[in-house]
């Protein structure tokens, strides 16, 4: 099992690798986002992503899908886009809509973001973290911690390497490895062990300040609730070059 998806006759079937914390018969968010994310660049991919929002309509389950896209608004410039991923059963278990850029250097002065950056991910001490013994999405994925503990309960950030390809025989958009990534940004920093207390996010949103570049993925997360059964997680992303941009997450809290 050395691939997410394999891919025949325009159906991304799903492996074990996909497999969730809270069932094993559905998905973790990630790589649904990430395969969605590559769909959807696939329509230009000359331009840059800026944003893409995903709505998690359902509980995605381990069968096979595929990626429905249309332009609703089209131009040289600026796009944006629309993409499903669609079940055997014709709905919809995923919707996203992203802005696509032109890039030209020239257009606009360069403002840098400012801040720390994390150390690069050569210098964290790797990680690893479970949930059953049987394989699943932490199986596919390598980890460093470059602040706190990451998946302890408490703000933190963590570099994430997506070990396996998502699409078996496919190259795939350097956008969707930072897709895998930030839909854990709220389990990174959760608030607490996953027996305890249902955390599971309705959405994903990432804001891109310049394509990704490379293998590693830095989310610097932190999860706020105020105790009413809802909550939200607010991230920075990097890659081993710099920043990268924002992500940010509602999530659903239960502790039934």
């Amino acid at each position: 099992m050395t691939t997410l998806y394999r891919y025949d006759a325009g159906r991304f079937t799903p492996t074990d690798l996909v497999t969730g914390p809270w069932d094993p018969e559905h998905c973790h968010g990630g790589p649904p986002c990430a395969l969605l994310t590559h769909g959807i660049h696939s329509v230009c991919p000359d331009m840059a992503i800026s944003r893409i929002t995903f709505e998690i309509m359902h509980q995605i389950p381990k069968k096979p899908v595929t990626i429905r896209t249309e332009v609703i608004r089209g131009g040289k410039r600026v796009q944006l886009v629309r993409g499903d991923l669609i079940g055997e059963d014709g709905r919809p278990y995923l919707t996203a809509h992203a802005w696509l850029m032109r890039v030209d250097p020239r257009a606009a002065p360069l403002k840098p973001h400012q801040g720390p950056v994390p150390p690069p991910p050569d210098s964290c001490q790797p990680f690893t973290f479970r949930v059953r013994d049987t394989p699943d999405i932490f199986d596919a994925m390598e980890g460093r911690s470059a602040m706190g503990v990451p998946f302890a309960g408490s703000p933190a950030t963590a570099w994430i390497r997506q070990s396996v390809p998502l699409v078996e025989g496919m190259d795939t958009s350097t956008y969707a490895k930072v897709a895998f990534a930030a839909d854990s940004a709220n389990g990174i920093a959760r608030l607490a062990p996953f027996e305890d207390l249902l955390a599971i996010n309705t959405d994903l949103t990432i804001y891109f300040a310049r394509p990704p570049i490379g293998e590693w993925v830095a989310i610097e997360a932190s999860t706020i609730s105020l105790g009413l059964g809802l909550g939200m997680t607010d991230s920075l992303v990097y890659d081993a070059s710099g920043f990268v941009g924002r992500s940010n997450q509602s999530i659903y809290l239960d502790t039934s």
